[in-house]
Formats: structure tokens, sequence, C-alpha cells
């Protein structure tokens, strides 16, 4: 995922992730995870992803982590409504 630079700093990065997530919470996931550039990884963070691994590298687009958030399971979302 990227944001135009022009389009920076609006939330529309962080509302697409968010609503990505609310989506997966009503799969069978247990975790959601991406393919974070090294630059975007604090991004990710701040989102409640935890990084896993080590850095590699992705041809013509540079340095990426796996970063990765629990979901909850079914029997958690039962409890929480």
């Amino acid at each position: 995922m990227a944001t135009l630079k022009e389009h920076r700093d609006n939330g529309y990065g962080r509302r697409l992730v968010e609503h990505g997530l609310a989506l997966s919470q009503w799969s069978s996931c247990k975790v959601d995870w991406c393919n974070a550039r090294i630059s975007a990884a604090e991004y990710y963070f701040k989102l409640g992803f935890r990084r896993s691994g080590d850095e590699f590298e992705l041809p013509n687009i540079g340095p990426h982590v796996i970063m990765m958030r629990p979901l909850h399971t079914a029997a958690t979302r039962k409890n929480h409504e």
C-alpha cells in the first residue's frame, strides 16, 4: 500500500488498513500481516503490528520486513459482543 505524496497525512492509509482489519476480524484468520517497507515499519507499529523476522530485500522496491498483528478468534469476538 502506498499513498501519493500529495495525499499523505490525511488519514486515508490508516482508514484503509483499519477497514481491512475490521473485515479480517470476521474471517477464520488468526493474524494479519504485510510486507512493510523499512521506512514504513513505524507506521504499521502504530497500527498495532509488530515486526516478525529479519529484514529482506524486494527487487526493485527495497528493504522490507514482515509486520504481523494478531486477530481475535470467534470465541473472543463472541465474548465482546
